[in-house]
């Protein structure tokens, strides 16, 4: 009996020493896993780098809900991927960062002599060099000495026209300004035009897009959009020519490759006498139905979205305000409705 107590005692413990170390390990992987990232930025007048503390790291696609911030000159990450950087008091950078490994991740940014920044409260951005508004030609190169950017400017905005180059020599953009609208194109490493954009001159509150227009590298037309006196229209296509998306000033149909309706949106202002409103701002009424890809209703809603200055307001049912109905489809036959409530109660 003895000696089965004690080969007993000594089992629990080695499961004990087991579980201890299990959970230790266990521990060391998980820090092992983590993701440190460090920026380390060189002036455009300055030889050195230094560490720096003054940015944001964002999971690419941008969303403001994935914001990280240094900590000591270190940012932590939840994971690999795509960041993209924002500078607190540096240019606007379009660079992608991607992070495929765990560990000590060290960025090295070397600022451009010639760089748009922020232009600040109600301004749209500046061109500037070593700190200071640039005035007068200015041209900046990559390091195999081919030209990245050269333009006429005048206190960081462009006089006339500024031209933007890839590393390979490749146009790259075209910024031309008019009396009264800027018209920007961007192109491809190929030299193919994949964008063009016409925006109004003047403050950041006027100084927005006005009419657009995207390409396919056959040169066909992908999209195009226009935004005046804060309508969005849009004719966005596929590659056969067919309609993918046409929008108007109360309607949006989205449709799928093959021509037939994927969904469609219908909105109207509702009016309320009695309620004290904002010049431009509305509550509106969403009519929605969905359809499955032979053409059957899949979801049919009818819901407000309150306070909108814009049209279309939102029209994603996860943003309404108030769900009027709600009804739902499969094979034709109705598995579900609902009908005045609070869109969180449906989240629920």
């Amino acid at each position: 009996m003895k000696t089965m107590h004690l080969m007993h005692l000594v089992l629990k413990l080695n499961m004990r020493f087991f579980a201890v170390l299990i959970l230790v390990l266990g521990s060391s992987l998980s820090f092992g896993q983590s993701i440190r990232f460090q920026l380390y930025r060189t002036g455009p007048c300055s030889a050195k780098d230094q560490l720096d503390t003054a940015y944001s790291l964002y999971k690419a696609p941008f969303s403001i809900d994935t914001s990280f911030l240094p900590k000591k000159g270190i940012v932590y990450l939840p994971g690999i991927g795509k960041y993209k950087i924002y500078f607190d008091d540096g240019p606007i950078v379009d660079t992608t960062i991607d992070i495929r490994d765990t560990g000590l991740f060290v960025f090295r940014y070397a600022e451009p002599f010639v760089g748009l920044y922020p232009g600040g409260i109600d301004m749209p951005p500046v061109y500037a060099s070593c700190g200071k508004r640039i005035n007068g030609y200015f041209q900046d190169f990559y390091q195999n000495g081919k030209i990245k950017i050269r333009g006429d400017f005048v206190h960081g905005y462009p006089k006339d026209s500024i031209v933007t180059y890839y590393a390979n020599g490749a146009l790259k953009s075209k910024e031309r300004v008019f009396k009264k609208e800027t018209v920007f194109e961007t192109f491809d490493s190929l030299t193919h035009r994949i964008k063009i954009t016409r925006r109004q001159n003047g403050s950041i509150i006027s100084y927005r897009w006005r009419r657009s227009a995207a390409f396919f590298a056959d040169g066909s037309l992908k999209l195009k959009e226009s935004d005046v006196n804060r309508i969005c229209k849009i004719k966005e296509y596929y590659l056969n020519g067919r309609i993918k998306i046409r929008q108007t000033k109360r309607r949006r149909v989205e449709k799928l490759e093959n021509g037939h309706k994927k969904v469609v949106f219908r909105w109207r202002k509702k009016i309320e006498l009695f309620k004290p409103r904002e010049k431009g701002i509305h509550d509106n009424t969403i009519h929605q139905v969905a359809y499955d890809e032979n053409g059957r209703i899949l979801q049919m809603a009818v819901y407000e979205v309150w306070d909108s200055s814009v049209s279309p307001p939102a029209l994603e049912l996860e943003k309404a305000d108030w769900i009027v109905s709600l009804k739902k489809f499969k094979d034709g036959k109705e598995i579900y409705s609902v009908a005045d409530v609070d869109t969180k109660s449906i989240k629920k």
